[in-house]
């Protein structure tokens, strides 16, 4: 059996209820989980209370407030057990209490009963904690909240009827009715396919459909139809036609020896994005006609593999060459001054006319 136990902050110290227990019912919480088994089943809590000097009501209190849950034989399991702990393979030891364990199934890692919590048509909240009853215990529980004996009688006739009908596997249009009933937000169709595959069972057990239906609407969450990916078109042609492009137009720069599937991919993408081949070309040359990119200015060449690439930024390193980033605007030596200019404007021509 592994030896650590470990306590989620949500469900104790961020959680509201948990602190507004007594600071006796929270510690007693704390040992009661430290001397639980591997699945958080507790043997002995009248044991484990004598020795920390807790009373009954801090015990009555954790059941009330739904941190654990009794069973007849005098056993308990931590409710959040598998939020708190996570026990690999190799150090988990099943617990020996498998007739309590069958009584539970797991919902989103918490236990819940299945008779009480999960097929009754609605569960009854208990009333205010005034004064505890030493018989609170969940044998009792769904019945405790009704007060005349005659009220008792009725719901549990209704109850032993409710799940009569609840039990066999309903129509697309019951589902449909009693979604509509409840007002879920549930997607019946959606929900009676899934129900379907998996033999309207959770957990590998049988319960009320209608239960399915509640645990559905608490716990869980209609899947949205994913999106179809639009197929992303491949340009292997004009790939091809780039590479080739590249050797002839960049002979400054380091050679391209073969055009891999990543290169490929490469230029499709930026393709994709709205360049066109005569572009990615037009870059080339100007790359070509750049001392920076080819190297001269520092150790930094720019390869094939470069030009369809971002910068940290995540600007295209295709668009800053198109841009004129890299473009060499110094004149030329050995040139004469008249020739290392641009070409004059109208405005230009008529400045300097006036000197000649």
């Amino acid at each position: 059996m592994a030896k650590r136990r470990m306590f989620s902050p949500g469900i104790t110290i961020d959680s509201d209820a948990f602190g507004d227990m007594p600071h006796d019912s929270q510690l007693l919480y704390f040992y009661l989980a430290l001397r639980a088994d591997d699945d958080g089943f507790v043997a002995n809590p009248k044991a484990v209370m004598r020795m920390g000097g807790f009373s009954e009501d801090n015990y009555k209190i954790l059941v009330t407030k739904k941190y654990i849950i009794p069973f007849d034989s005098g056993i308990v399991v931590i409710r959040h057990w598998k939020l708190n702990n996570y026990i690999q393979k190799d150090r988990y030891t099943e617990t020996l209490y498998q007739e309590e364990k069958a009584q539970l199934t797991v919902i989103n890692g918490t236990y819940m009963l299945i008779d009480i919590e999960i097929n009754r048509e609605s569960v009854p909240e208990l009333p205010e904690i005034n004064s505890l009853d030493t018989t609170c215990i969940q044998n009792g529980y769904a019945d405790k909240v009704r007060l005349d004996k005659n009220s008792l009688e009725t719901t549990t006739t209704t109850s032993i009827a409710d799940d009569s009908e609840n039990s066999e596997i309903p129509t697309l249009e019951q589902v449909k009715a009693y979604i509509q009933k409840i007002g879920s937000p549930i997607n019946p169709e959606q929900f009676y396919d899934e129900q379907q595959k998996s033999n309207w069972q959770l957990n590998g057990k049988t319960i009320s459909w209608k239960a399915l239906v509640r645990i559905r609407e608490k716990f869980g969450k209609d899947q949205k139809p994913k999106k179809q990916k639009k197929p992303v078109p491949s340009h292997n042609a004009e790939a091809k036609e780039l590479f080739e492009a590249y050797g002839t137009l960049c002979p400054s720069l380091p050679k391209a020896q073969r055009l891999t599937a990543d290169r490929k991919k490469a230029v499709s993408q930026i393709l994709n994005k709205g360049y066109t081949v005569e572009q990615v070309k037009q870059a080339f040359r100007m790359a070509e006609e750049s001392p920076f990119l080819r190297g001269e200015r520092n150790t930094f060449h720019a390869d094939f593999d470069w030009f369809f690439k971002r910068d940290k930024s995540g600007r295209d390193n295709l668009l800053k060459i198109l841009e004129g980033k890299y473009t060499d605007h110094s004149p030329k030596q050995n040139q004469p001054f008249s020739q290392q200019n641009q070409p004059r404007s109208e405005e230009e021509e008529k400045f300097f006319s006036l000197w000649k």
